[in-house]
C-alpha cells in the first residue's frame, strides 16, 4: 500500500474509480472497484478522486469486480489467490472464471487445491511460493511424518518437484518395511601410517557412508530413480524418431553425412552397453 501511495505522490493518480448508487441508500454511492487505490490516495494526501458512476452494475457483477480487483494485487500469495478463485467458483464455472481472468484452468485448480491441503503444506507455499506445484502430490498424503520429510527436503532444495512423487513412494515403502529404514552401520576402516591414496579415498567414502541417514539415502535413491525414468522416456522418444526416420529412408537415399552420424551414434550406443552392461 505504501509503495502505491508513493507512486501516486510522485506521478499523480491515474485512471478513475468505479462506483454505483448504493442499493440501500440512494443518497450515497458504493465503490465497485478501486478500494486499494482510494486508500493509497488517502495516504498520499489526496482529497478528491475521479469516479465514474455506473448504475447498470448488479450485485453479481459487483462481487466479481471486487474479487477481480483483489486478485490482481501484486502482493497476493498463491493461497490468497486460491480464496478469491474459490469465491468466484461459487457462482461461475471454472471455464468462465479462467476466461474472465485470462488464466488457465490449471492455474485456478492449483491455487484452489492449496486450500484443501494440510496446514503444513499451506505454510510451505506461504514461505516458498515456488513449491506450489508440489501441492498436487502432498495434499493427499495422510502420513504427517512423510509430509514433514518431503517438505523439509523441498525447503532445503534437496529434491525437485519432479522427484517428490518417487520420494513419497520410497518413504512409504521404507515405513512399511522397517529393515529398509534402519541405518546400516559401516565398519570403520583402520589403516596404518603410510597408507596409500586408494586407502585414503576409501576412508573418506566410508565416513560419508557413516554420516548418511536413512532419509538421505531415500532422497538420493529417489533422485536416481526419477533421473532413470526421465532418461528412459527420452531414449524411447529418440527410438520413435529413428523408426520414423527409417521409414522416410524408404522414399529417398541416405546422405553421406547421415551415414556418418548414424555410425557415430552406433559407436556411442555400443560404448554405453559395453561399459555399463
Amino acid at each position: 500500500m505504501e509503495r502505491l501511495a508513493h507512486e501516486i505522490r510522485e506521478y499523480g493518480f491515474k485512471g478513475v474509480l468505479l462506483a454505483r448508487v448504493h442499493p440501500d441508500d440512494s443518497q450515497n454511492f458504493q465503490l465497485v472497484y478501486g478500494h486499494r487505490r482510494r486508500e493509497a490516495a488517502k495516504l498520499a494526501g489526496l482529497q478528491t478522486l475521479p469516479v465514474m458512476i455506473d448504475n447498470t452494475i448488479n450485485d453479481h457483477e459487483m462481487k466479481f469486480l471486487a474479487l477481480n480487483e483483489n486478485i490482481l494485487r501484486d502482493d497476493l500469495t498463491p493461497i490468497d489467490e486460491g480464496y478469491s478463485f474459490a469465491a468466484m467458483l461459487v457462482e461461475m464455472s471454472q471455464d468462465a472464471v479462467a476466461a474472465r481472468m485470462g488464466v488457465s484452468r490449471g492455474y485456478i485448480r492449483n491455487r484452489v487445491d492449496i486450500l484443501k491441503a494440510p496446514e503444513d503444506v499451506q505454510d510451505m507455499v506461504e514461505e516458498k511460493p515456488d513449491t506450489m506445484k508440489a501441492v498436487v502430490y502432498l495434499k493427499d498424503v495422510q502420513e504427517d511424518d512423510i509430509r514433514t520429510t518431503v517438505i523439509q527436503a523441498l525447503m532445503n532444495e534437496e529434491v525437485t518437484i519432479n522427484q517428490i512423487k518417487v520420494l513419497i513412494e520410497n518413504l512409504r515403502q521404507a515405513k512399511s518395511t522397517p529393515s529398509m529404514a534402519r541405518e546400516e552401520p559401516v565398519p570403520s576402516s583402520h589403516t596404518q601410517n603410510g597408507k596409500d591414496e586408494q586407502h585414503q579415498t576409501e576412508d573418506i567414502q566410508s565416513e560419508k557412508e557413516r554420516t548418511r541417514t536413512p532419509t538421505t539415502h531415500l532422497i538420493e535413491q529417489s533422485k536416481e530413480q526419477t533421473e532413470a525414468a526421465t532418461d528412459k522416456t527420452k531414449i524411447q522418444t529418440f527410438i520413435k524418431y529413428l523408426n520414423k526416420y527409417n521409414g522416410r529412408l524408404d522414399s529417398r537415399q541416405m546422405t553421406p553425412d547421415e551415414h556418418a552420424a548414424l555410425c557415430t551414434l552406433a559407436d556411442v550406443v555400443q560404448g554405453i552397453l559395453v561399459r555399463h552392461s
